[in-house]
Formats: structure tokens, C-alpha cells, sequence
């Protein structure tokens, strides 16, 4: 049964959405985002510098992320 897992899951979130709209009592997950947005930058952070990183040392950083990526106008070269 896990095969199905990852589309049961999301069609559950869209139906919880959807209800959340229709009924007006709004779903505010903004702390969960958060922390993913978090664990993310956490793991990028260790990859990038090949050491173990903490939660408390991402939280005290002050570096500013660029988002602007440098991706070919045309998609993924997986030729390099």
C-alpha cells in the first residue's frame, strides 16, 4: 500500500484545502513551511560544506540566499 501513499496524501491536502476555503476556517501551516524551508537550507548548507550542521546554527546565520539560479534558457543540460 505505500505505492499509494504519496497521492492519497496529496489528494487528502487539496480536499482539506479546498474544505478550508468553503468553509472559511482557513488552514494557516505557516510555521510548517517554515521549518521545511529550514531543513531544506539546513541539508544545503551541510552538502555545500561537508560538515554536520545544527538547527541553532542556521537559525543565528544572517546569510542572504540568492535565489536567482543560473539554469540554461532551454531547461536541465543533462549533457553538462
Amino acid at each position: 500500500m505505500t505505492s499509494q501513499i504519496y497521492k492519497s496524501g496529496t489528494v487528502n491536502n487539496i480536499n482539506n484545502f479546498c474544505q478550508s476555503i468553503v468553509s472559511k476556517k482557513y488552514i494557516n501551516n505557516a510555521q510548517e513551511s517554515a521549518n521545511s524551508t529550514i531543513t531544506c537550507i539546513l541539508g544545503r548548507t551541510a552538502a555545500y560544506e561537508g560538515r554536520m550542521v545544527t538547527w541553532d546554527e542556521i537559525m543565528k546565520a544572517n546569510v542572504r540566499i540568492d535565489p536567482k539560479l543560473d539554469l540554461p534558457a532551454n531547461g536541465v543540460d543533462w549533457q553538462g
